[in-house]
């Protein structure tokens, strides 16, 4: 793996992204639209809030059904049916009347179409790359970004200059449809084979994909729940500060600019992410990163006021606040052997979208007009949450870690033994060297080596605080 036609599928994963994550990134200027002009009679703001996350919910707790339906019907058929729901959702959308109608159209069937579309093209990744997973997925996730783009400036034109949100809808209908299906023929898994259906194969297919006995793993525990954090943090961002520009006095055009500005960050920054989470080691990056996104959260966007700074703000927590888009599948996939991939996955999606369901809610409930900054309450929460992530982070570190340090007392110890052996009167010649596994060595750093590991291999809380920060790339 790592190259070859592993590349066009990471660009076709990349417009896949654009045309599901992307176009959801325009939901807030929908959100903005619906709740600032009545368009549902009876309809509250939470019924719209609601409905987006509905679409992010059915996204993600619908991904072992989505990898199933890969394995029993065919990788291209479920491709092809997200294209064709993803069409019918934003555009019977654009002919609703009542709240309802809203909720199916731009709620479910949409939410349905992108697990049947980023799911499998998600998922084909990791059959192409090993060593440049993360670069490869940098690239892939960078598509919401563009699409985030895109979508949002348009979507905001069209509706102002048509006065509904009817040929906007239509229009995110049109372009995601063509988009998706062009990258639905394209890509493909490496050494794709269909085979033909049957219930013994598809009940194999089921008991491999809903295998429960990875939620006995504490790693993937651990990723689903931090990425369940990060995910609530990001939306609970991206939702909020198109209108905490208005609240400090800024126009609503200078705050779709703004909503820009961050996607273009994300567009542009995610492929280098990759690049550097691939260099460094995964968990290291993602940790630096979730740091770096509580810092701008408390020490930038709570003091920024002007529209300069959150421009610059925007495009700052743009590059960094969606690593855990970008994270999760190369942090689950080197937590658990391939095979057990699909089945870990799942699960995280399933924990993943529990938080996704409530977040726009919360994004809403948290604005308290009557303080001076209404977003004060979202600030906070939104930088305690990444503070949370990493914290959870650091225990997948130490167990990652306590491996590794476990792998190389192991491999010391054979040198030991090795020299032993080999050597007569070895305790006399504690400064001589010796090749052993084409490493230059002496008995007295063998020996010095030993009592590290037996020091930090121990259980207790020292040694687990120092294994959480032992350097190494992990």
């Amino acid at each position: 793996p790592d190259g070859g036609y592993g590349w066009v599928c990471a660009i076709c994963s990349l417009f896949i992204m654009f045309s599901t994550w992307g176009s959801n990134a325009s939901f807030g200027v929908f959100l903005s639209y619906y709740i600032n002009n009545n368009t549902f009679d009876g309809a509250t703001k939470y019924d719209f809030a609601l409905i987006g996350g509905i679409i992010v919910l059915l996204a993600q707790i619908l991904a072992p059904v989505a990898m199933l339906s890969t394995q029993i019907f065919g990788f291209y058929e479920t491709l092809f049916l997200g294209v064709f729901l993803q069409a019918l959702g934003y555009i019977s959308s654009s002919f609703a009347t009542q709240i309802w109608q809203l909720y199916l159209s731009q709620g479910v069937c949409v939410g349905i179409s992108f697990a049947f579309l980023f799911i499998p093209s998600t998922i084909v990744l990791p059959t192409w790359f090993l060593k440049k997973r993360a670069t490869a997925m940098g690239i892939a996730v960078a598509g919401t970004g563009l699409g985030g783009l895109i979508f949002a400036l348009a979507a905001n034109k069209l509706i102002h200059q048509t006065g509904d949100q009817k040929w906007a809808l239509r229009m995110v209908g049109i372009v995601t449809t063509f988009v998706s299906l062009i990258s639905s023929i394209l890509i493909t898994p490496r050494n794709y084979c269909k085979s033909k259906i049957s219930w013994s194969r598809s009940r194999q297919q089921f008991l491999i994909i809903f295998d429960i006995s990875v939620i006995y793993e504490p790693s993937i525990q651990i990723i689903a729940f931090w990425f369940g954090l990060v995910l609530l943090g990001y939306i609970l961002i991206i939702y909020s500060l198109s209108d905490y520009a208005i609240t400090i006095g800024l126009s609503q055009h200078q705050g779709s600019v703004i909503i820009a500005v961050l996607n273009t960050g994300q567009a542009v920054c995610r492929p280098v992410l990759g690049i550097i989470a691939d260099k460094i080691g995964r968990v290291n990056f993602t940790i630096i990163s979730q740091a770096l996104t509580f810092i701008l959260i408390f020490a930038f966007w709570i003091n920024a006021k002007s529209y300069a700074l959150l421009i610059a703000f925007s495009f700052l927590i743009g590059g960094i606040v969606g690593v855990g888009n970008l994270m999760n599948v190369p942090l689950t996939a080197d937590c658990v052997p391939p095979e057990r991939f699909p089945a870990a996955w799942s699960y995280v999606s399933i924990v993943v979208s529990i938080f996704c369901l409530v977040a726009e809610v919360i994004a809403l409930a948290m604005r308290d007009y009557s303080l001076k900054n209404p977003y004060i309450n979202t600030q906070i929460f939104s930088g305690c949450l990444f503070v949370a992530a990493i914290l959870i982070l650091l225990l997948l570190r130490e167990i990652k870690i306590k491996i590794l340090l476990k792998e190389r007392n192991k491999h010391n110890e054979e040198n030991i033994l090795y020299l032993e052996k080999n050597n007569s009167k070895i305790q006399n010649q504690e400064l001589k060297k010796f090749i052993v596994n084409n490493e230059e060595v002496t008995w007295e750093k063998l020996k010095k080596r030993k009592r590290n590991y037996f020091h930090l291999l121990k259980n207790t809380p020292k040694s687990y605080f120092k294994r959480c920060f032992f350097p190494a790339k992990i």
